[in-house]
């Protein structure tokens, strides 16, 4: 599968806001997206929820319908498990209202085999993702 923005994403949510929106990265092992039915973090499978990033995304820039960010870290991941999906969410930290915006495959050392430390992620130069 290719990087995807969300259906649900994109008919609900006001990306104009998007640069000062709380937003985090998930990675998941396992899980399959469902763009035109998967709105929010509840809709993932709990057990496919590997890591979330422990704090808000950092240098959030929206211009010209693309999304950039500083690089983000996430804090030490158990081993074992295989990351297939880097997900973007404007995050309320309740899963029931967290909104599920990008499902991310194609991000530099993806899929990924967790070693039980830090895992960190450097965005594209051209962006995270556009519209």
């Amino acid at each position: 599968m290719a990087d995807l923005i969300y259906e649900t994403a994109k008919q609900d949510y006001d990306f104009s806001q998007i640069a000062t929106a709380p937003l985090r990265a998930i990675l998941t092992s396992g899980y399959v997206p469902n763009s035109g039915i998967d709105a929010f973090v509840s809709d993932i499978a709990p057990a496919s929820v590997i890591a979330i990033t422990s704090a808000d995304m950092t240098g959030v820039s929206w211009v010209l319908g693309v999304l950039d960010a500083d690089d983000t870290t996430f804090g030490v991941v158990a081993a074992g498990d295989l990351c297939d999906y880097l997900i973007i969410v404007d995050y309320t930290g309740v899963d029931v209202t967290s909104r599920l915006l990008a499902a991310l495959d194609s991000i530099n050392g993806l899929p990924l085999l967790t070693t039980g430390g830090s895992i960190n992620v450097q965005w594209a130069l051209g962006g995270i993702f556009g519209l």
